[in-house]
């Protein structure tokens, strides 16, 4: 019969030798398939085939027993198939307040259609705020400061073929409702809540006067109001967001 393996599969196979005990002919053994390999004896012939060593295609191993009797097996290495994504992961706030850790389920953001297990690896930019485990399928990330990071998910199958996936993780203080940055401000101020709301901004000088306004803006933990402070004078400003059952002055 044909044998017919995916391309990161093995398969070992005992081929029974017949009539050679007595003479003890020399068993040899031939392919055109670099991923196979056999140990030969009188009255037997182990074979291995490794996919992973060779390419996709059509193969022949040969057993001969000394120059009387030849027997070949045909077997076919079938295409890889690289991984998929099956979704990423939700942008998502930590507290970095109570050195909180999350933990994902590789296996729900991608497959494999050859059935293979599947290797994974994690990259990280932007702030050096997340450290990362992986047992399985299973990827714990553990924040270690404040900050925002972008994290990419990468899965590879045994011959190298991968599908990446990207998605932020901010670090912040949970317990509080709106994050202002930096501070002082040389140019841009961020206006961050801890999650999607509509607020109104009000920036107020040293004299009362107001500055800035903003009525009913969208913002949230990755798309934060930025105000532009480079033409203000330099000195104490007063930062006033009020949002639904909150009211938050900064200095």
């Amino acid at each position: 019969d044909l044998w017919r393996l995916k391309s990161h599969e093995s398969l070992d196979v005992n081929v029974n030798i017949a009539g050679n005990g007595r003479a003890k002919l020399p068993v040899s053994f031939s392919t055109d398939c670099p991923g196979a390999t056999a140990e030969c004896t009188p009255r037997q012939a182990s074979l291995h085939i490794d996919a992973l060593l060779a390419e996709p295609g059509d193969y022949t191993v040969t057993f001969s027993v000394g120059t009387i009797a030849t027997k070949s097996y045909p077997f076919t290495i079938l295409p890889n198939h690289a991984p998929q994504l099956l979704g990423t992961p939700d942008d998502m706030v930590v507290n970095a307040a109570t050195a909180a850790s999350t933990t994902l389920d590789m296996s729900r953001f991608f497959t494999d259609p050859d059935g293979e297990a599947l290797v994974y690896q994690l990259k990280l930019d932007g702030d050096p705020i997340v450290t990362s485990s992986l047992s399985g399928s299973q990827l714990t990330l553990s924040t270690s400061g404040y900050g925002m990071a972008n994290v990419t998910l990468t899965a590879l199958d045994g011959r190298k073929a991968s599908a990446s996936t990207t998605f932020y993780i901010l670090a912040r203080n949970t317990f509080q409702d709106v994050d202002v940055f930096p501070n002082p401000v040389v140019d841009k101020l961020n206006v961050r809540p801890g999650s999607d709301r509509t607020v109104s901004v009000e920036l107020v000088n040293a004299a009362g006067a107001t500055v800035y306004a903003e009525e009913s803006v969208q913002v949230g933990p990755f798309k934060p109001l930025t105000i532009d402070m480079s033409a203000m004078p330099g000195g104490v400003y007063a930062l006033i967001v009020n949002g639904q059952r909150f009211t938050v002055v900064k200095k």
